[in-house]
């Protein structure tokens, strides 16, 4: 027992995920067994089928709550990135990848957005980071980039406070506000 707790390790309960409502977490528990594991492309097909970004995050996978539980996966807390908002953003703040002339191609113009992603991604690079995560709402793809704004694991203090988060919100353009999504890395 720890010097600070009224509660020996024998009395403590180990909280576990449902598996009915986070069908997804089974997948992710793995008996350890000393050798890297990679997720067959059917189960990854599993969880980005069956994972749907959270509202709030339950207490089961936030590492900071007072429950005894086993440790969770990393949640990201932010907005999928969405090309039509972060050009919008880029434009506003001189951002936009230079370029000679107009793109004549579909390839030209993926890569002006995608340098201007880069662009946008150093530019708020204090305040958000750009991470690959499961929500995807597209069956034809498994995962999803987002802005994320902290982890579940950033401690409570660091975290940005509500109106920071609404006034980043209005800023970057998303007319919903953040929700928590599971990493492709669990």
């Amino acid at each position: 027992m720890s010097p600070t707790s009224t509660t020996t390790a024998a009395e403590a309960k180990v909280i576990h995920p449902d598996n009915v409502q986070y069908p997804w977490y089974q997948l992710l528990v793995r008996t350890w067994s000393g050798t890297l594991y990679l997720y067959t492309d059917e189960e990854i097909a599993k969880i980005s089928e069956s994972f749907t970004p959270l509202d709030e995050l339950p207490p089961v996978f936030d590492p900071w709550s007072e429950l005894v539980k086993l440790t969770p996966p990393t949640f990201y807390y932010g907005w999928p990135v969405d090309t039509k908002l972060m050009l919008e953003y880029a434009r506003r703040m001189g951002l936009v990848y230079p370029q000679s002339g107009t793109p004549s191609s579909p390839t030209e113009v993926a890569q002006a957005e995608s340098w201007t992603l880069v662009n946008v991604e150093e530019y708020l690079e204090d305040v958000v980071s750009l991470e690959q995560t499961y929500g995807s709402q597209n069956a034809q793809e498994r995962s999803l980039l987002i802005w994320s704004l902290y982890t579940n694991w950033t401690p409570l203090d660091e975290r940005m406070d509500e109106e920071e988060i609404a006034e980043w919100q209005a800023d970057l353009g998303y007319k919903e506000g953040p929700k928590w999504y599971l990493t492709c890395s669990a």
